[in-house]
């Protein structure tokens, strides 16, 4: 694994915690502060795994956008992620 993969998967690992942490809370659960960073995960991840395959990005948090870079065919059934207006 590339170091710059390895610090994403490091940021993926930290929101992911920050994130368990906001809902194992007893009182005062803030479920918007968990789903932002639960959106950061996935937005990390995708970056980690766009690097790593050495396939370029935009810089953007548009999950769409990094589920479709340029140049990239993701090996999935149908289609995934579909066009959004």
């Amino acid at each position: 694994m590339k170091p710059t993969t390895r610090e994403w998967i490091k940021k993926v690992e930290n929101d992911f915690k920050v994130a368990l942490l906001i809902l194992r809370r007893r009182k005062d659960v803030v479920p918007d502060a968990a789903c932002f960073f639960c959106q950061q995960c996935i937005e990390k991840y995708l970056k980690a795994r766009l690097l790593e395959a050495g396939i370029a990005f935009p810089r953007t948090h548009d999950l769409l956008q990094l589920g479709h870079p340029k140049g990239w065919t993701p090996n999935l059934p149908g289609d995934c992620f579909p066009s959004h207006a």
